[in-house]
């Protein structure tokens, strides 16, 4: 969510946490149509921040040259709301963090 991702980064700000945070979004790219994939979801809990994507869009981010690959993907939908860490420098940061506060990990 949204809330977890803030909190996060907060937590990664607050205690100097050097995990080479990169708030980039992300990309789910389909090789069904963006017709397919809505009706499949109609009932699903979406974000208001979320976009979709047409095949041109998708196949230009995903670099995908058009001669070489017509129409791999149909579409996608990008999502602002995710961020890309190194996991392990995350997992000791977060470590260092909790044993200032007094934690003992073992």
């Amino acid at each position: 969510t949204y809330e977890a991702l803030d909190r996060l980064r907060h937590i990664v700000h607050r205690y100097e946490i050097d995990c080479e945070w990169v708030e980039s979004g992300s990309v789910e790219a389909s090789i069904h149509s963006i017709e397919e994939e809505q009706g499949e979801n109609e009932n699903a809990e979406g974000s208001d921040k979320t976009a979709f994507l047409s095949a041109e869009q998708v196949n230009e981010i995903m670099g995908i040259p058009e001669k070489n690959c017509k129409n791999l993907y149909q579409g996608g939908e990008y999502d602002p709301g995710c961020a890309g860490v190194n996991p392990l420098e995350l997992t000791l940061g977060l470590a260092d963090a909790a044993e200032s506060l007094g934690v003992k990990i073992f």
